[in-house]
């Protein structure tokens, strides 16, 4: 439950975050995050937000934490982000062992 709720609400943002920083400091050409990874990302995030703001709120008026469909939606978006997190960090780490 904790780990759901820091994967969309904690680590979507920071991959989102460093993604962008990290295409606009190197550009296109040396991309750190696997492109196919990021858009199965962006992917979910959406259906993430459709099921959070459209079915949830307007049509059941309801919270979103006893809803099933959201379930796999949040564990891909967890998934996604931990794995292109630590694919960061490891290319991070050889930048910086290259250098010195």
């Amino acid at each position: 439950m904790i780990l759901t709720i820091a994967g969309v609400h904690l680590l979507l943002p920071v991959v989102g975050i460093l993604w962008v920083a990290d295409r606009l400091w190197h550009g296109p050409d040396m991309p750190v995050f696997d492109p196919l990874r990021m858009a199965a990302l962006l992917v979910a995030a959406t259906l993430y937000g459709y099921l959070a703001a459209f079915v949830n709120l307007v049509e059941m008026l309801e919270n979103m934490r006893f809803r099933l469909e959201v379930k796999p939606a949040i564990w891909v978006i967890t998934l996604i982000c931990v794995t292109e997190l630590a694919r960061f960090t490891r290319a991070s780490w050889r930048r910086t062992t290259r250098s010195a």
